[in-house]
């Protein structure tokens, strides 16, 4: 039998029961019969159990599922009725936005009102509850409507209208207003509600729209001029009042019943409208021609002829073409043109002839009186001289002011626009001012904005005519240590066109106020005494004020007395394209700029960002790493040493002594004393370091005994200097003229071999003094210098008749080139005269120089003077100056030394660091360029100890310096004079 699970569990209970197992198979039948009974009540048992288990499970499935539904359901309607009440809610909210809204009673006391009713109306909710509607009632309001509408309403039927209401402030708001009853089960009133869109914005336009109709209508017919409308079909079609005045008629119809066309009164003369004939509509003539003047010969009502100007203006009426035609009587007016015309031309011939008679004189008396300067005369006669020149040129000064306002006063004065690069065009005409700025210690800053184009047409002659009168003004009324600021900021710029603003600021004696308005009238001043104490005519504001107008723009001024004053005025210019943008003419890239903590550092990035220059900065301490011959920044003198055998292309932004030094003594450095005065000057420095080629900038510079004769023209007295400093080195003695004028009456004088010709100069630029001496059959070779070596500029100057430049800084190996080129040419010419004259003679030879041969003095001298005087001889190898240049540097270096060496002792009794370290800089750059490498070490240690608040003896090492420092004193001129001896 098989053993069930009970009878299993039966026999481990008999077993605990006896002690043994027991056969179940043993035992009576009867028990095993009711076992089996058992058994399948058991499993009987079991199978009701899982049924009824099965039963309740399904049933209590088919219970959770329906609660799910009915759940889903319920959240179902709970989102419908959410979202309909949201959406309900946002109705409402648009009602309120866009509606008053309000309830009544049947008896029109208010019992609701929106928040927008309540703001309009200008009454709180609590004032307005509980109130009758009329609180809001205009009393201009009409009774009769409001009577129609309490009938309509109280009828049961919506009304609807626009109102005129009352603020709570008593102004007045307008309403288009709809008002329903609402009816109850029982067919009654229960309320009212009024709907209600704020229209005054649109009833106070019609208003002020038929206000201008009617305004419209006034001007129209109370015209000076004659208008009329009309078209080519029905001719006039109506006219203002002057009109039937002027010609006699009583009204249109009158006008009509003789006449068709308007032209049909025209006179047919020459130079005037004819009267429409062929078919041609007579407006036509004046539409192709729109910027032409039309003038009409008609007759009046009294029989008279008169001029009348014609304008006209053609406009679309309900799609129908029309024109609108003004007639001025200009009679009076023509006349005195025709008076004002002749007077004109004899205006014209007298101040011909004037500038003729007054310049060929005066021209003369500054000729000969420069001819006398260079006579001897006594210093008491000089003076005299000088007073006859200055005054004659002060003369021709207000003769060019009255020949220009004599132009512009003309109406004959024409603009040329040219494509203008303005930080170098317009940056070197103001830069001539720097000059006349230091005389007074005055601070002359110019800005120019990075973020004007590089291209723009222009007229810059002119726009730098106006800029030179203002910043002249402003320098001459600026007292001493004051400052002048030039600013020239962009606007804006459009696809095609750049605004740009021009400013010009001083800290000057200033302008009453009621004298603004009279400055820019001729011949006017701002004082009396002006003319007096500072000269001029009047003239140059008037004259700036005429070129601004002329070329679209206003010349403004704001002042105050004892401050300054300001003169500003904007243009809008045309861009133009350019293959001279800076980012294009940097051969070596990418630029260096050193990293630094120098405020100009970022300055800098800035614009060569946006001039769009690849850059890369460079940590100092990984100099060695930049590849030769790129364009490199360092804001350090300092730095100098590790770069120049690098570069020679450097930028040296430091207004440091020492970096000042630097470059006096190369000539490859473009140094930058004052950035922020001109942070524009950047661009102008890295395109004169790309124009250079590298190797005109490499190799010992030698020098040679040159015989000629040269005329320099230059404005600027510091390059006169220079120039004559580096001529000397081959043994020339210039003539210098001051600007192109002077040039020009100079060759014409004297012979000369070779003319150096600046090109940005006052009275008259370099190329302007070229033409005029190539007019005059000057073929004297003439080599430009200019500060902007573009490409194309060599090919500008040739065109003019200049032979070749030299771009500045003036580099020595272009100079050597350019001066043994003529040289050798003179030479030649000298040569081929000869042999044309049968002279057997040998060519010349260029004969070098050596400027550092020394001597083999063997007397016994003071060890200080022999190292110092090598020290020179070698700084005079590297710099290649003259002597005496090497001299006046080192008694330069003597006094300034000692003056910081003063500083830094009171310093040491302070602890002041930073100023040991300034002054130690200070000293430490130019003992570096005079080759003194015992001052230069010792400050080395003192500006980089202090520097890094190192702890050393810094009076042990000042008192060295002290002791090397007062040598070279002591033994100053014993050094100049062993110096001298040696170079001889």
């Amino acid at each position: 039998m098989r053993m069930s699970n009970m009878n299993r569990l039966l026999q481990r209970q008999l077993k605990r029961a006896f002690g043994k197992d027991v056969d179940l198979a043993s035992l009576p039948e009867e028990i095993q019969k009711l076992l089996k009974d058992i058994e399948a009540s058991y499993e009987n048992f079991e199978k009701e159990k899982r049924l009824l288990e099965h039963t309740i499970q399904v049933n209590s499935d088919e219970l959770n599922e329906a609660y799910k539904i009915i759940e889903k359901h319920n959240q179902t309607l709970k989102e419908e009725v959410k979202t309909k009440s949201h959406i309900l809610e946002q109705y409402k909210e648009a009602m309120d936005q866009s509606l008053l809204i309000s309830k009544t009673d049947p008896s029109g006391r208010i019992t609701y009102a929106n928040d927008l009713f309540c703001e309009i109306s200008g009454y709180s909710r609590e004032e307005l509850i509980g109130k009758p509607h009329s609180i809001v009632r205009h009393p201009d309001s009409d009774p009769v409507l409001f009577k129609k509408m309490w009938d309509t309403i109280l009828a049961k039927k919506i009304w609807r209208g626009e109102l005129k209401n009352r603020r709570k402030d008593g102004t007045s708001y307008y309403v288009n207003t709809t008002i329903l009853p609402l009816i109850n089960p029982q067919g009654e009133i229960e309320e009212f509600i009024a709907l209600r869109q704020d229209i005054t914005d649109r009833v106070i336009a019609e208003i002020n729209l038929d206000r201008q109709r009617r305004y419209n209508q006034m001007l129209f017919e109370h015209q000076e001029n004659i208008v009329i409308t009309a078209n080519e079909a029905e001719g006039v079609i109506s006219a203002n009042h002057n009109f039937f005045e002027t010609f006699g008629f009583k009204d249109m119809e009158d006008f009509k019943s003789k006449y068709q066309c308007i032209c049909d009164l025209f006179i047919e003369k020459e130079g005037y409208l004819p009267p429409s004939k062929d078919g041609v509509y007579w407006a036509e003539i004046i539409l192709k021609n729109p910027k032409k003047q039309h003038k009409a010969l008609m007759r009046n009502a009294s029989g008279e002829e008169r001029i009348f100007n014609v304008a006209l203006r053609e406009i679309s009426f309900d799609n129908e073409p029309f024109v609108i035609a003004s007639f001025t009587d200009i009679t009076e007016l023509e006349e005195a043109r025709r008076r004002a015309e002749a007077s004109e031309k004899a205006k014209a011939v007298f101040m011909a002839n004037m500038s003729h008679e007054i310049r060929t004189p005066m021209n003369g008396i500054i000729g000969f009186t420069q001819l006398l300067q260079q006579s001897n005369l006594t210093v008491r006669q000089k003076r005299f001289v000088t007073l006859i020149e200055q005054s004659t040129k002060t003369l021709l000064g207000i003769v060019n002011d009255i020949l220009d306002f004599s132009k512009i006063e003309s109406g004959k004065l024409e603009l040329d626009y040219v494509p203008t690069n303005p930080f170098i065009d317009l940056r070197d005409a103001i830069a001539i001012f720097y000059g006349k700025a230091r005389e007074k210690s005055i601070s002359l800053q110019i800005t120019i904005d990075p973020n004007i184009g590089e291209c723009l047409l222009m007229d810059h002659l002119r726009v730098t005519q106006i800029l030179t009168n203002l910043i002249n003004n402003a320098i001459k009324f600026t007292p001493e240590n004051g400052v002048v600021a030039v600013d020239i900021i962009s606007l804006g710029r459009t696809e095609n066109k750049e605004s740009v603003q021009f400013s010009v600021r001083d800290t000057g004696i200033g302008i009453p106020e009621d004298r603004l308005d009279k400055i820019f009238e001729p011949f006017t001043q701002a004082d009396a005494s002006t003319t007096r104490n500072f000269g001029g005519t009047g003239l140059g504001l008037s004259i700036s004020a005429s070129l601004c107008t002329l070329m679209g723009g206003k010349l403004q001024v704001e002042s105050t007395v004892g401050k300054g004053s300001h003169f500003y005025f904007s243009l809008e210019f045309e861009r133009c394209e350019s293959n001279k943008i800076l980012s294009e003419q940097i051969q070596n890239k990418p630029v260096y700029v050193i990293q630094s903590s120098n405020e100009m550092f970022i300055s800098v990035l800035q614009q060569l960002n946006h001039f769009g220059v690849f850059y890369q900065i460079i940590p100092p301490q990984i100099l060695d790493q930049m590849e030769k011959n790129h364009i490199t920044f360092i804001f350090e003198a300092e730095l100098y040493d590790q770069v120049k055998d690098l570069t020679s292309n450097i930028i040296l932004i430091d207004n440091s002594e020492a970096a000042a030094n630097i470059a006096k003594h190369d000539t490859n450095v473009f140094h930058i004393s004052a950035y922020q005065e001109c942070p524009s000057i950047i661009y102008n420095a890295m395109l004169t370091l790309n124009a250079i080629p590298e190797t005109q900038k490499k190799g010992t510079k030698k020098s040679s005994q040159m015989n000629l004769k040269v005329l320099v023209a230059e404005d600027y007295d510091i390059n006169r200097i220079l120039i004559e400093e580096m001529l000397a080195k081959y043994s020339i003695v210039p003539d210098f003229a001051l600007d192109g004028a002077e040039a020009v009456e100079m060759a014409l004088r004297e012979h000369y071999d070779l003319i150096l010709m600046d090109i940005n100069m006052p009275n008259m630029n370099g190329i302007d003094a070229t033409k005029k001496l190539r007019e005059l059959g000057i073929t004297t070779p003439i080599v430009a210098l200019t500060a902007n070596a573009l490409e194309g500029d060599a090919e500008r100057f040739m065109a003019v008749g200049m032979d070749d430049y030299i771009s500045k800084p003036i580099d020595w190996d272009k100079l050597n080139s350019v001066l043994t080129h003529y040289h050798k040419q003179l030479n030649e010419q000298a040569k081929a005269d000869k042999d044309d004259n049968g002279s057997d003679e040998s060519e010349g030879k260029e004969e070098i120089k050596t400027q550092n041969s020394k001597t083999n003095n063997k007397d016994s001298i003071d060890p200080t003077i022999e190292i110092t005087v090598t020290s020179l001889l070698e700084a005079q190898s590297k710099l290649h100056f003259p002597l005496q240049v090497i001299e006046k540097l080192f008694r330069k270096f003597v006094d300034t030394s000692l003056e910081s060496l003063a500083q830094m002792k009171a310093a040491l009794e302070s602890n002041d660091l930073q100023t040991i370290q300034e002054r130690a800089h200070a000293i430490r750059g130019i003992a570096l360029s005079l080759q003194l490498n015992e001052v230069s070490e010792l400050c080395d240690i003192l500006e980089y100890g202090a520097k890094d608040r190192e702890a050393i003896d810094y009076r042990m090492l000042v008192n060295q310096l002290s002791d090397t420092l007062m040598a070279l004193q002591n033994h100053c001129e014993a050094i100049i004079r062993q110096l001298h001896t040696h170079a001889s």
